[in-house]
């Protein structure tokens, strides 16, 4: 930047008196060096030097900005030092637009000065425009890079592998990681969806918030509780059931009833508003939790059963349990589903207090399935309900599967999955006559097929819940 309070020679000549003896040969004739400018108080033309700078005051390089205003645009990419440009002849007292220029293309404002003294300084600053403009990442690889953790780049469908591997130990607890300078900063993200409903034509407006990590710099040594599980960890081909996959469902259980010769072909068979009422009695009519995984309900029960030790010959002594020392996921008494209001499972009490009684609760099975999933994985999977109609996936054997991850896989992918489970699941041997039981309304008989007997003193209010679910969907 010019400094119009300092003057140098620039005649070329040396201090008089030095080598007068004996004078030099002329030098060729150096061009004339351009004259800083100097503004005079109230002339119309002023200075205006625009840098771009990070949180820590560090010039960003490499930003394409455009600066705009008192008749004239300019286009620049920021220097070492963030130096975009400097304008020798901006008009005094009009206002300058200040563009940085996104991936898409399109350059976005990010503000608006008017320069009034003859000399003006403007620094932009933004953790956000080091980020981008310095590693060329966006904020899930920024932060793969910094904190050498793994992240789930947008689009990416999760699978149970990934999940109850390299991310476990993010999931399943705290990981204290410490990095010089750098901490996280959480930028959450809205995304709106409007529904409506088929039959009431009502629209019913969902928000989603995505949260997403970037690393910033502080200059400080500083340490950080890494949690993942309530960043966006999942994005499925589908959420929402389509009517076509409806039709489908009702289609596949009648031509089972058909075969069981419960009914005749073209006669009217199961509604549709029957099977709303499963999904909606099971998991709320969503098959997802605001993470983006499919939703589960981890059994310690089950998962206990099925990580024990064979009975003991006649005569010989148990062997103890190899988990019992983990009694919240591993227990032979039914339970422990919730983390308890109040409780900080989560690590932050603000985060905990962003989130409802249900995103608590839902996410927290995610917490116990992936600390029983690092002591067995397919136990734990056969230990969940999964998805929309919560289908236990202990005998995944019996329903078509080859593994209890092609279940998990298959409700990480999409809604349709979750469907494709469920009729799976009705029309296995043992819960077939659960069918019939949906067909001809008898709630309280199709819940004791679909769920087991305990359900009287479990949830007692499941059957009279299916009804009026039925009665609002048809």
């Amino acid at each position: 930047m010019a400094n119009p309070s300092s003057n140098t020679p620039t005649d070329g000549t040396s201090p008089a008196g030095a080598n007068a003896a004996q004078p030099s040969p002329p030098a060729a004739a150096a061009p004339d060096p351009v004259a800083p400018v100097v503004h005079k108080p109230g002339d119309p033309e002023v200075e205006a030097t625009f840098v771009f700078v990070d949180a820590v005051k560090h010039g960003i390089k490499g930003l394409t900005v455009k600066i705009e205003g008192g008749g004239k645009s300019e286009t620049a990419t920021t220097g070492v030092d963030g130096t975009a440009v400097t304008w020798t002849d901006a008009k005094r007292g009009q206002p300058i637009k200040i563009y940085v220029k996104k991936k898409s293309g399109d350059f976005d404002l990010k503000g608006t000065v008017t320069p009034k003294l003859d000399v003006n300084n403007y620094t932009i600053q933004s953790p956000e425009y080091h980020l981008e403009a310095i590693t060329k990442l966006d904020a899930e690889e920024q932060l793969e890079t910094d904190l050498h953790i793994p992240t789930v780049k947008d689009g990416e469908v999760m699978t149970v592998e990934r999940l109850t591997g390299e991310l476990a130990p993010f999931i399943a607890s705290k990981q204290m990681v410490s990095e010089i300078g750098k901490v996280l900063k959480d930028t959450p993200t809205k995304k709106k969806t409007v529904t409506e409903d088929p039959k009431t034509h009502k629209k019913k407006t969902k928000i989603e918030i995505e949260h997403h990590y970037k690393a910033v710099e502080t200059g400080k040594p500083r340490t950080v509780a890494m949690y993942v599980l309530g960043s966006r960890l999942n994005y499925p081909k589908s959420l929402d059931v389509s009517d076509a996959m409806y039709k489908w469902m009702q289609n596949e259980l009648n031509q089972t009833l058909i075969s069981m010769k419960v009914i005749k072909a073209g006669d009217p068979g199961i509604e549709i508003a029957a099977i709303k009422a499963v999904t909606t009695q099971e998991a709320g009519g969503s098959g997802f939790v605001i993470n983006g995984l499919p939703k589960i309900l981890f059994e310690r029960h089950i998962f206990y059963d099925l990580t024990a030790p064979p009975a003991p010959a006649k005569g010989k002594k148990p062997q103890p349990h190899p988990y019992a020392k983990f009694p919240d996921i591993c227990n032979p008494d039914q339970g422990g589903y919730d983390n308890g209001l109040g409780k900080e499972v989560f690590g932050e009490v603000e985060f905990e207090k962003k989130l409802s009684y249900e995103d608590r609760h839902e996410l927290f099975q995610y917490e116990r399935f992936v600390k029983a999933a690092l002591l067995d994985k397919d136990a734990a999977i056969r230990a969940c309900s999964w998805g929309a109609f919560q289908v236990i996936a202990k005998p995944y054997a019996e329903f078509g599967y080859s593994s209890p991850s092609e279940i998990a896989n298959t409700c990480m992918e999409s809604i349709d999955g979750h469907c494709r489970l469920f009729i799976a699941f009705l029309k296995s041997k043992d819960k077939k006559s659960a069918i019939a039981s949906l067909y001809n309304k008898n709630w309280e008989d199709f819940t004791t097929k679909y769920n087991g007997g305990g359900w009287r003193t479990t949830n007692p209010d499941y059957a009279s819940n299916m009804k009026r679910n039925y009665e609002n969907f048809k």
